[in-house]
C-alpha cells in the first residue's frame, strides 16, 4: 500500500493509494476524490484559494462523497447512479478550477 501525505489549511491528511504503480483507474470514484483533494490542497499551498474558497470545496467535495456513499448503500451502483455521483465528480473538479484560477488571491 502506498500512502500519500499532504496538508489542508496546517492539517496533515493521509490517503490509502492502494492502486497498483500509483495510478488510478477511471472507474474508481474513491481515487477520484482523493485528487479532488490534492488539487484543493495544492490551490491552498500555492495561494490560489483564499480560506473562504477552501470551505466551500471542502463541502462540495463531502456533497460529493455523500452523493456517492448513499448511491452504494444498497450494495449496487446502477447507471443512472453512476452518471449521477459522475456528473457531481465532473462539476465539482469544475469548481475547483474556476476558484483556483480566478484573481483571487489568499
Amino acid at each position: 500500500m502506498c500512502y500519500e501525505i499532504f496538508a489542508i489549511r496546517g492539517e496533515p491528511y493521509e490517503i490509502n493509494r492502494s492502486v497498483p504503480g500509483g495510478t488510478c483507474r477511471v472507474s474508481e470514484h474513491g481515487c477520484a476524490n482523493v485528487n479532488q483533494q490534492q488539487r484543493i490542497a495544492n490551490g491552498v499551498n500555492s495561494g490560489a484559494l483564499t480560506n473562504r474558497e477552501v470551505g466551500s470545496l471542502e463541502r462540495g467535495q463531502a456533497h460529493v462523497d455523500r452523493k456517492e456513499a448513499n448511491a452504494a448503500a444498497n450494495g449496487r451502483i446502477g447507471a443512472a447512479e453512476q452518471r449521477s455521483v459522475q456528473r457531481s465528480e465532473n462539476r465539482q473538479s469544475a469548481r475547483v478550477y474556476r476558484k483556483k484560477h480566478n484573481a483571487r488571491e489568499k
